[in-house]
């Protein structure tokens, strides 16, 4: 049981990273009006899009949050470890945000 309740967390680890990854990049307008936002308002941008990175990673820390729930009686995953995923995420979010932007 603990080692199918380990696929899944890693398959939610790596869904997250990648669903963070198409979120930091994700643009509706042209090129010309990404730029445009960073040169002009860098900062309202940068945290418009931290925002939205954070909302998706958001989910899937919820839906582990379900697995640890639905496994709670065959697997010991303390609240320290569900704080530490929590900080991944948003140290991850920044970073690749932060990526985006600079590119």
């Amino acid at each position: 049981m603990k080692s199918l309740f380990a696929i899944f967390k890693i398959l939610i680890g790596l869904s997250s990273i990648a669903g963070m990854y198409f979120a930091s990049h994700f643009s509706i307008g042209s090129k010309q009006d990404w730029d445009t936002a960073i040169q002009n308002n860098f900062w309202e941008f940068f945290f418009s899009r931290l925002l939205f990175t954070l909302i998706i990673g958001g989910l899937f820390f919820l839906v582990s949050l379900l697995l640890n729930w639905i496994f709670r009686k065959k697997v010991n995953y303390g609240k320290n470890t569900n704080l530490i995923e929590l900080s991944a995420l948003i140290f991850i979010s920044i970073v690749m945000v932060s990526i985006t932007m600079m590119k």
